[in-house]
């Protein structure tokens, strides 16, 4: 049988911390996350997919080491990302130009999108998460970067804020488990539209104004506390949607008015299952179908948007 040959950009092996050639979540990010955040300021949309089999870590590529605080070498490529996007907007600020940007959290489950920034209260009704919006906006170039390390008065020095991005999601996934008095209402349906000249768009979704990377990370907390996840035998926290996060910028300028930047986006898609070593059955093998069949479809167009770009 004739050897398959794959091109690939780059090949990174994290297996073995003590090897020479050891990729760490920082290399990663300078291989991969730098590039996507250069060419979204360069003026292309910019979409960077996670996919892989289940449980071999998509997640914590994107987001960072579940259950360990998030030290420098443990933050994941969007963390990094947003952290270096605020540095740049301060830049803008330098030249007398405001930035602004909003971000959008949303699940695609058994082929139907679900926001994952809303809100129901006691009573039932739909709010908003709090959004940096409703304050006011202070410059970029007054803010220093958030640190997510270790530190406080034993150590000495300032107290830094010490951060578990999986210990935060499971906080607030718990405590939308115990608020037994809160009414749960459908979805407000989110439209996906497609017009001839911006291309395809939603309606419907939330979409929050953000001033900082933490204003970014604490949506990220509660937008992961929302996401569907079930147990497999494959892994006990198996993301069954896909999950997308949105980002759009625009700038505005004093002589040349608002200029509206791309869209980022990033996708931290639900593994492939094989339904003889995952076991499940019912709901789970459902979602399975939807998975993996949607898995299927997005690699035929990649395929296809690659083969035109030959």
């Amino acid at each position: 049988q004739a050897a398959t040959r794959f091109v690939v950009d780059v090949a990174m092996d994290s297996s073995d911390p003590d090897a020479e050639d050891y990729v760490s979540q920082a290399r990663c990010y300078d291989l991969v996350g730098r590039r996507v955040l250069e060419q979204t300021l360069e003026g292309f949309n910019t979409c960077l997919f996670c996919y892989g089999q289940t449980g071999t870590g998509k997640t914590t590529t994107i987001m960072g080491e579940p259950g360990r605080e998030l030290e420098d070498e443990e933050k994941g490529i969007l963390v990094r990302l947003l952290e270096d996007l605020f540095r740049r907007a301060s830049e803008f600020e330098d030249g007398g130009q405001e930035v602004h940007m909003k971000v959008q959290m949303l699940e695609l489950y058994n082929d139907r999108l679900v926001d994952l920034m809303r809100r129901t209260t006691s009573d039932g009704s739909m709010r908003r998460t709090a959004s940096a919006s409703s304050r006011r906006r202070p410059s970029l170039r007054s803010r220093s970067p958030p640190r997510f390390s270790e530190g406080g008065p034993s150590q000495g020095g300032p107290r830094r804020r010490s951060f578990d991005f999986g210990a935060a999601v499971e906080h607030v996934r718990s405590e939308k488990s115990e608020r037994q008095e809160a009414v749960q209402q459908p979805h407000q349906k989110i439209d996906v539209k497609v017009h001839p000249e911006v291309g395809a768009y939603i309606t419907g979704a939330t979409e929050e104004t953000v001033e900082s990377a933490e204003d970014c990370l604490d949506l990220l907390v509660y937008g992961n506390s929302q996401k569907t996840i079930h147990a497999t035998a494959m892994n006990a926290q198996s993301s069954r949607a896909h999950t997308i996060f949105k980002m759009s910028l625009d700038v505005q300028h004093e002589s040349r008015g608002t200029i509206n930047l791309p869209h980022l986006y990033f996708v931290d898609l639900a593994g492939y299952e094989n339904e003889r070593t995952t076991l499940v059955t019912g709901e789970r093998k459902r979602e399975l179908a939807f998975i993996n069949t949607s898995l299927f479809e997005l690699a035929r167009v990649i395929q296809g948007l690659t083969q035109r770009g030959e």
